[in-house]
C-alpha cells in the first residue's frame, strides 16, 4: 500500500464514524420527501446535538439515535447493524457516490435484511438479460417518441395533440424503462456492491 492510499484509508476511517459523519451531514429535499418523518427527527435532534459538548454522555446518546434515523433514510429502511453502516458508508466516501445512488442499491427487491446480516436471492441470467433488454428497448422508443414530438412541435410552431400525445407515450416508456432497470441491472449492481463489501449472503430456494 502506497502513502497516500494509507492517507486515503485514514481520512475515510474519522470520515464514516458516526460523530463526524452525522455532524457533516446535509439531508436532500428528495430525501425529506421519502422519510418524511425520519427526516424530521432527525433535523430535530441534530439541533439538540448542536448545545452539547462533543464527547459528552448525552451527546454519544443523541449521536446514536441520529445514526438510527440517518440509517432508516440512507439504507431505505434496512436494518444494518452499526459495522455495517460504518462499512458502507465509508466505501460510499471512497467511491463519492450519491446518496441517491446508494438508497437505489438498498430498496432493490431483492435485499433484505436478516438478523445481523443483510440476504438476497441471486438474479439468474433469465431474469437479468429481458429485463435489459426491455430497458433499452423502452428507452430507445421514449427517445424516438420525444425526437418526433419536437420536430412536429417545430414544424407546426405549437403543441399539437399528436405530439402531446407522444409525450405521454415518451413518459410511459421512460418509467417502464426504469422499472426494468430496477428489475434487472440495478438489482445486480445491488448484489456486486454488497458482495464486495462482504455484506450479502445468497439464499438459496
Amino acid at each position: 500500500m502506497s502513502e497516500h492510499d494509507g492517507h486515503t484509508d485514514v481520512m475515510l476511517f474519522h470520515a464514516a464514524q458516526p460523530e463526524h459523519y452525522i455532524r457533516h451531514y446535509q439531508l436532500r429535499a428528495w430525501q425529506r420527501l421519502v422519510s418524511p418523518f425520519h427526516c424530521t427527527s432527525f433535523s430535530r435532534r441534530m439541533r439538540q446535538l448542536e448545545g452539547m459538548p462533543v464527547g459528552s454522555t448525552a451527546g454519544q446518546e443523541l449521536i446514536r439515535r441520529l445514526d438510527e434515523d440517518l440509517a432508516y433514510i440512507e439504507f431505505a429502511g434496512k436494518q444494518l447493524s452499526a459495522q455495517q453502516r460504518y462499512r458502507v458508508r465509508r466505501e460510499m466516501l471512497r467511491e463519492r457516490m450519491s446518496p441517491w445512488r446508494v438508497r437505489s442499491i438498498f430498496i432493490s427487491m431483492s435485499i433484505q435484511s436478516r438478523e445481523g446480516y443483510i440476504a438476497a436471492r441471486r438474479i439468474s441470467v433469465s431474469v437479468y438479460w429481458p429485463f435489459r433488454i426491455a430497458r433499452e428497448v423502452l428507452l430507445v422508443f421514449a427517445a424516438w417518441s420525444t425526437a418526433s414530438a419536437a420536430w412536429d412541435i417545430a414544424t407546426l410552431s405549437c403543441l399539437s395533440c399528436n405530439a402531446l400525445g407522444l409525450l405521454y407515450l415518451a413518459v410511459f416508456l421512460t418509467l417502464f424503462g426504469y422499472l426494468a432497470h430496477i428489475a434487472g441491472p440495478e438489482r445486480r449492481q445491488a448484489e456486486r456492491f454488497l458482495e464486495s463489501m462482504k455484506l450479502l449472503e445468497f439464499e438459496h430456494r
